[in-house]
């Protein structure tokens, strides 16, 4: 019971991510569905003006904030170094987004520069209370400083971002290191509040003409770029850039309800398996004058005591798993005994649990009871020991199912862990120089890194292939016809070397002219250049000489198909520059010490973190990890419910058959006979299983690997592989119990009642 309610609830934390806002029916985010030459997306990402001005000109909407995702951020004050999920938000904020102040208020809070709201948790670790931080200075990039104004109660689990700091949008302006025109540039976040009773369907037909009063909308249109904008109710915005992810929470609905069947399944089995033993009790009971009453209240008191005890058993487990759930879902279960639904929830499993074991020997009590033409009651019944067969082999064909679903998951993990990237993820490291003391010397820092012994390469750029990269438009003629989209990225003329990246043609290291670029394969095909070196692309009316070419690699992770990238020279450093350095595995203590040296020398009293690819691309397949952990734990605690089932059946079976077993022996029947004997009822239970099973298991597998733009290929051999294992598993245990059963004298065997 326990196991499905896990499933369940992590199931719908992701379900009713934001639904916990009042007024949440009136509260969207703005998608923009883009339509090119080229491609077709839907993306949340806006240019700042647009929820600014849809304010000032729509009457419908009652307010609108503007939101730039600063991920995590590095900031520290007069005694500790801290990383916070940071998020920049102007004063409307909580206007749209209500939470409850536990220090400073809401009109105060967002409305000037280098300013800051905190969660509790962040205030409490930092300050001891919340109280205490009012006023307090945080240095955000361990430079700027910023004055806590505010502290709102932490995040709930299904919040689609959970910050822990809150930076006022007017920093982000100051910091003037962002473009926030109408013509693209970098991408933020936009949400309106409507006024009671407003359709957004009014403001979308509107929002055509609405863009044509600010930014030439007819320029983009003849080049075949179209935008159309929607707004989506904010309990639903998180599934509409990523649908996959839905997919992947009703697999997990799925599991839980075959665990949850599995469960039942086990319990009627072994209740039919006790069968005639409990027919033997209640003649034992009826022969000393119990009444029908009487052996109802007997069942009653017994499955009440087992319910209850199931209760006690699935709450303490729901204890021992919070650990294991915060760990890979980064929330934990406390919600499970505070929610309304699941406690519900928790009742209907429980009265479900209580059905079967109360029901069940009742019914048979009463039959009992009520047949009085007959003074014994056969408890061989055809339709029993049928339905014992069919739960078993339901139960098998959902273990099967797991494990058939499980491997494909570490086959996945697997394809994923050989998969050539485009480049290298070993034993490289980086630093974000992400405040002006740091990236006004990233030249000084890269060349004494490079000076260390053990480090064999560094580079400079503006972003790593680990992150989503900012897209640019790219033309092969200079009036700017057929613009491409494609991904941009800044490096320097070591860059390549550093990553291994596989360069044809002699790149950056010959030419310091801002106008020569790198390309990958991708970029060259979509751009329609078979043979690239030595051509001109534009940039606007600004031509590109194109002076190497790099095969593709995956950025961010497999769940993203290859894109076409160019790239240009790193020669602005700026708050995005960042430092990346190969290195000799043996070295690596060594190396990070006299890295944390140079850079305390060449900046005093900056604080910097040193991070690594392969931590940074497992960070990107931290979900995909939850659910494989998940089908894993569960997976096991399902093999072992079969399990216990099998060998309850397997029991009874050759208990009913012992005098059958003892004929045979005594009439010189070989142990491997009745082996073979009793095998083959189990051999149509795993053929049946098998046939209903796998096709399924097939199925979700599939639809869970279309989530990734390149996945392992779905293999007859794994779930003949996995259906051999069942099988043998099976067979060891019913040979086992029947290898004991064989050896027993015949004699005992025959005076068996």
């Amino acid at each position: 019971m326990a196991s499905a309610l896990v499933l369940f609830y992590i199931a719908w934390n992701r379900l009713n991510t934001d639904n916990f806002y009042r007024d949440g029916d009136r509260i969207y985010e703005l998608f923009d569905n883009i339509k090119s030459p080229d491609y077709s997306s839907v993306s949340a990402s806006l240019v700042q003006p647009l929820v600014p001005a849809m304010v000032d000109d729509f009457p419908q909407v009652e307010y609108g904030t503007v939101l730039f995702i600063n991920g995590k951020t590095t900031y520290k004050t007069e005694e500790v170094l801290f990383e916070a999920n940071t998020v920049y938000a102007d004063s409307s904020f909580f206007k749209i987004f209500n939470r409850r102040f536990i220090a400073g208020d809401e009109n105060g809070s967002l409305r000037v520069k280098n300013s800051a709201v905190v969660t509790r948790k962040i205030a409490e670790r930092l300050f001891g209370n919340s109280g205490a931080a009012i006023n307090k200075i945080i240095y955000l990039n361990e430079v700027i400083p910023l004055v806590v104004t505010g502290v709102i109660e932490n995040w709930p689990p299904n919040a689609g971002y959970r910050s822990g700091v809150l930076v006022s949008f007017a920093t982000l302006m100051d910091e003037n290191r962002l473009y926030m025109g109408w013509s693209g540039g970098d991408s933020f976040r936009g949400y309106v509040k409507l006024r009671k009773g407003v359709s957004p369907h009014e403001i979308e037909k509107e929002m055509p003409a609405f863009l044509r009063r600010h930014y030439n909308v007819d320029a983009d249109e003849a080049k075949g770029f179209y935008n159309k904008y929607q707004l989506v109710p904010i309990a639903k915005a998180a599934f509409v850039e990523d649908p996959s992810q839905k997919v992947i929470i009703f697999i997990v609905i799925f599991i839980g309800l075959l665990i949850f069947g599995l469960v039942c399944f086990n319990s009627l089995l072994l209740i039919l398996a006790g069968y005639g033993k409990f027919i033997k009790q209640i003649s034992i009971h009826r022969t000393m004058g119990a009444s029908g009453f009487d052996i109802q209240r007997l069942i009653f008191n017994e499955a009440l005591f087992y319910v209850l005890m199931s209760a006690l058993t699935a709450t303490v487990f729901i204890v021992l798993v919070n650990p294991f759930v915060e760990n890979n879902f980064r929330f934990g279960l406390g919600g499970v005994f505070t929610n309304s639904v699941f406690l519900v929830l928790f009742l209907l499993l429980i009265v479900v649990a209580f059905t079967v074991i109360y029901f069940v020997p009742v019914h048979w009590a009463l039959r009992f009871f009520t047949s009085v033409h007959r003074k014994t009651f056969s408890y061989k019944s055809p339709v029993n020991r049928g339905l014992q067969r069919v739960l078993l082999t339901l139960q098998i064909g959902i273990s099967l199912f797991l494990f058939s679903f499980l491997f494909i998951i570490y086959g996945q993990f697997n394809y994923i862990q050989h998969f050539n990237l485009g480049y290298s993820t070993s034993n490289i490291a980086y630093i974000e120089l992400h405040n002006k003391p740091l990236y006004s010397k990233d030249l000084v820092i890269k060349s004494e890194i490079k000076k260390i012994p053990g480090v064999l390469s560094a580079c400079l750029s503006d972003a790593i292939p680990l992150w989503g990269l900012p897209g640019n438009g790219f033309s092969t003629t200079p009036d700017g016809d057929k613009v491409v989209i494609v991904r941009n990225m800044s490096v320097d003329k070591d860059y390549f070397s550093t990553l291994n990246m596989k360069l044809e043609g002699p790149g950056f290291s010959n030419s310091q002219s801002k106008n020569s670029i790198v390309i990958t394969r991708e970029a060259a095909k979509c751009l329609g250049l078979k043979n690239p070196l030595g051509k001109n692309i534009y940039h606007g009316r600004t031509p590109l000489t194109i002076t190497g070419v790099v095969n593709d690699f995956v950025m961010v992770s497999l769940h993203s198909a290859i894109q076409p990238v160019v790239f240009n020279i790193y020669d602005e450093p700026s708050v995005y520059s960042i430092v990346t350095f190969r290195f000799a595995p043996a070295e690596v203590q060594n190396i990070l010490k006299k890295t944390e040296d140079v850079l305390r020398r060449i900046v005093p009293g900056q604080i910097v973190q040193v991070k690594f690819y392969d931590a940074a691309l497992q960070e990107n397949y931290r979900f995909d990890r939850a659910v494989k952990n998940t089908i894993l734990f569960f997976s096991v605690l399902a093999a072992l419910i079969t399990l216990a089932g099998l060998v309850g059946f397997t029991l009874n079976m050759i208990q009913e058959r012992t005098k059958e077993l003892g004929i045979r022996k005594v009439n010189g029947a070989s142990v491997t006979s009745l082996l073979l004997l009793l095998n083959k009822v189990f051999m149509w239970n795993i053929l049946i299983a098998v046939v209903l099973f796998v096709p399924l298991s097939w199925l979700v597998s599939k639809v869970w690997l279309q989530q990734y733009a390149y996945a392992v290929p779905l293999n007859w051999f794994l779930f003949f592989s996995v259906s051999v294992m069942v099988s043998v598993i099976v067979i060891g245990v019913v040979s086992y119990f029947t290898f004991r059963a064989s050896r027993r004298n015949p004699v005992e065997a025959l005076r068996y009642e």
